[in-house]
């Protein structure tokens, strides 16, 4: 974004992140199962939130779209923001809760 090339990576940053989040939920969520989390289903639900945001973001770049929803951020910023929100909240926040859990089975 600082070069001016935002919009002519995004499409594989996007694809990028979209692999990778779905292989690290899934794996998540495997030892969720495992270990019996009870905040399993809301955790799964966040981390669905995540992939449907990617994939969304990820039509929009191939359809040539730059907005979303009338807004007047291009999809680089928006993208910017999502993760930025999601870091703040799942990561500091969601995450958070079960480490407790996986620190008493040996994770």
């Amino acid at each position: 974004m600082k070069d001016a090339r935002g919009l002519e990576v995004i499409g594989e940053l996007l694809k990028q992140l979209a692999d990778y989040a779905d292989y690290h939920f899934l794996t998540e969520e495997k030892y969720f199962d495992q270990f019996e989390y009870t905040e399993s289903e809301h955790h799964k639900d966040e981390h669905n939130y995540l992939l449907e945001q990617v994939k969304d973001f990820m039509m929009m770049h191939e359809k040539g779209k730059i907005k979303r929803d009338g807004s007047e951020s291009p999809i680089t910023v928006e993208v910017w923001n999502l993760l930025k929100e999601w870091l703040i909240n799942h990561i500091q926040v969601s995450d958070k809760k079960y480490v407790t859990l996986f620190k008493e089975k040996g994770f």
